[in-house]
């Protein structure tokens, strides 16, 4: 799917595919299902629609499980090594722990 994309050898690529995790879904999952249900029945009742719940309730409460979520997985993706090791190719779009490990290897001896 990445090629099919045109986003290997991309730093976008790498962001799409870490963007969207198991963790995060879960975590906004069990955020929204804490905000109380009359919330949004007051919403209704005021007349907004479910997509206008969403952009007017919704989306402002949710900026702290959003705030934790971007800071968690940032954290998360700093520390990959994998994941640019697989879809990265180009030197120059390489991480810091790609170029550090290259540069361990290069200058190195191997006494195996």
């Amino acid at each position: 799917m990445m090629t099919l994309f045109g986003l290997t050898n991309s730093h976008i690529g790498i962001i799409l595919m870490h963007a969207f995790t198991a963790t995060g879904v879960f975590m906004m999952r069990q955020f929204f299902m804490g905000i109380p249900n009359e919330l949004l029945e007051a919403a209704r009742i005021d007349g907004l629609t479910e997509h206008g719940i969403w952009f007017k309730v919704m989306l402002p409460l949710s900026k702290p499980a959003v705030a934790t979520l971007c800071i968690t997985s940032f954290t998360f993706e700093w520390n990959d090594f994998m994941g640019p090791l697989i879809y990265l190719s180009s030197q120059s779009k390489k991480t810091i722990q790609l170029m550090l490990r290259m540069f361990n290897s290069q200058y190195s001896s191997n006494y195996a």
